[in-house]
């Protein structure tokens, strides 16, 4: 027998299994794989890497540090088109805020990020 118990949030979605005999398991996804940002007016340098682009994401505000470091991430525009076709590399994070690699379609004011 398997049960699962699965709970839909606005931000991520928690999943708990349990078959017969064995553990629970339990998993956190993100309930969408869009996340809105807003680009920062200002960005920075990170040790070994050019000139970066920080967005704001609050739904990230939870996220431990460094946590998507190293993630591939589509920018796309309020319509849900691709700002430029390309993906960026997140390049740091920190908990709320992304630094994206420069190739990420900047400028712009508000958008998304596709995480899936």
């Amino acid at each position: 027998m398997i049960e699962a118990w699965i709970d839909v949030g606005g931000t991520f979605t928690d999943c708990i299994v349990r078959v017969a005999g064995e553990a629970l398991r339990q998993t956190k996804v993100l309930s969408s794989g869009r996340v809105p940002i807003q680009m920062l007016p200002s960005s920075s340098e990170i040790a070994g890497q050019d000139e970066v682009i920080w967005v704001e994401c609050p739904q990230l505000a939870d996220d431990p540090p460094h946590f998507w470091k190293g993630a591939r991430v589509s920018v796309l525009g309020t319509d849900g088109a691709s700002a430029n076709g390309q993906t960026a590399e997140v390049v740091d994070s920190q908990p709320g805020r992304l630094a994206l690699s420069t190739d990420c379609g900047a400028p712009f004011e508000q958008a998304e990020i596709d995480c899936g």
